[in-house]
């Protein structure tokens, strides 16, 4: 029986040729599979623009992580990608996520130049979607009690993906802290944008209470990510919220505090911080309010 590495080179070169451009898992898997393919990708003109391309239609962008300098780093990323994460069966991660990228960057490819990002103003009026990334309705992050000395974990290992009870994806028993899906260990979700269309300016606005000035807003020479605008959301779970901060949040949540069987006196014992109303009301959707003058004004929504 013939098989794939059979295949003379002059085959493997037809294959790679009519291979989908925006296709990233079967780039990368052939690539992989066989030393010839690989050979092939690096005869390129220019392999570095080709990975950086192929990201690019899939909707993957760098981390702070990634340094400053884009040398040899786009081929990285999609090996990791898909290597670690490419055949995930999170309904929000995986391939899932990919084609969902794809889908969205073809629909703003006349409106944006590639490789850039929106830089949103006031009076920015471009027929765009500005919609949101979904798999940020899905995120948790670790419970207070996880924490040491009361402060989370770099979010690599804070925030997860939470498992939408509506999909009927087979999922691990969400129960057990050994099955979740952390964000660092799932490069397509951290690496994808946190938008339809690509931006590099957030204003994120306060969950709980008032958010401090210096982390209002994201400003970046680059797409923003999911990673991206999760650590910004990150920085503040820990900090003290004020009596009336949680009186104002619990007023518009009482059915989630009356599920917890607690009083007034309990409530207000067991939300010192945003980490802690997160345990109870989780993130269930994120508004894009309003293009303002310091970037596209975002918040996170809870159950």
């Amino acid at each position: 029986m013939v098989t794939f590495f059979d295949l003379p080179l002059e085959i493997i070169l037809m294959i790679k040729t009519y291979l989908d451009p925006w296709d990233l898992r079967t780039v990368v898997c052939l690539y992989l599979a066989d030393p010839r393919c690989a050979v092939l990708h690096d005869w390129e003109t220019d392999p570095e623009a080709f990975w950086k391309t192929i990201c690019w239609k899939n909707g993957l962008g760098r981390l702070p992580l990634d340094g400053g300098s884009e040398d040899g780093v786009w081929q990285d990323i999609a090996l990791q990608c898909i290597e670690r994460d490419g055949f995930c069966k999170h309904p929000h991660c995986g391939d899932a996520m990919l084609e969902y990228n794809r889908e969205r960057m073809r629909e703003s490819a006349d409106c944006i130049e590639a490789f850039s990002a929106v830089h949103v103003t006031e009076d920015y009026d471009a027929d765009v979607s500005f919609a949101p990334n979904p798999v940020l309705f899905y995120i948790d992050f670790r419970k207070s009690d996880e924490c040491r000395d009361g402060k989370g974990q770099p979010i690599e290992d804070d925030a997860y993906l939470r498992w939408d009870n509506s999909s009927g994806s087979e999922k691990p028993n969400a129960g057990d802290a050994r099955n979740r899906a952390y964000l660092g260990d799932h490069p397509i979700t951290a690496r994808s944008f946190a938008t339809a269309t690509p931006v590099s300016n957030i204003l994120l606005l306060n969950m709980i209470g008032w958010r401090r000035p210096k982390n209002e807003t994201l400003k970046l020479q680059r797409p923003v990510t999911v990673y991206d605008l999760l650590g910004l959301l990150h920085e503040d779970l820990d900090y003290d919220l004020t009596v009336r901060d949680v009186f104002n949040h619990v007023g518009g949540h009482l059915e989630c505090f009356r599920r917890m069987g607690w009083g007034v006196d309990d409530t207000f014992e067991n939300l010192k911080t945003t980490r802690e109303v997160l345990s109870v009301c989780p993130i269930n959707s994120v508004e894009i309010v309003e293009r303002t003058e310091s970037g596209l004004k975002v918040r996170f929504c809870l159950q």
